[in-house]
């Protein structure tokens, strides 16, 4: 059963764009893309580990549609669908200070137990400055 997929718009001073996220369920785990129409602005994707566990393996937002909340909706719809697919426990590698704020809200958000909650001072979308991690997110 593949999961509805969602639409959001974004409302920000001088950018309007609305996108629809659609989630791909594989035999290996997951993928959200966010298009707008059939153009690609972001995907993530994921990896099972074990039937409690996925490991997020990419996760690309272009540039232009950065900061706009596109990341942070993929990450949802992900966790949604992995979660309806009986997965607890995500985990990724190395990230950047971007993906790491996002875990941050989601965390704030959602109750995970996402590692490193302190702020990451600086930073920008692919620095890969902090280390790998592990939290649960059923």
């Amino acid at each position: 059963m593949t999961p509805t997929p969602g639409t959001n718009t974004i409302s920000k001073p001088k950018v309007n764009f609305k996108y629809t996220l659609q989630p791909e369920l594989y035999l290996t785990g997951v993928n959200v893309r966010a298009l707008i129409g059939n153009t690609q602005i972001g995907i993530i994707k994921s990896e099972y580990i074990t039937n409690l566990a996925a490991e997020i393996t990419l996760a690309r937002v272009s540039d232009q549609y950065q900061r706009n909340g596109v990341g942070i909706a993929l990450y949802v719809e992900l966790y949604k669908a992995l979660k309806n697919q009986g997965v607890i426990w995500i985990s990724g590698d190395s990230h950047s200070s971007s993906a790491g704020r996002i875990h941050q809200r989601l965390s704030h958000r959602y109750g995970y137990g996402y590692p490193y909650m302190t702020e990451v001072a600086g930073g920008r979308p692919y620095d890969r400055r902090l280390p790998p991690y592990r939290y649960r997110i059923g």
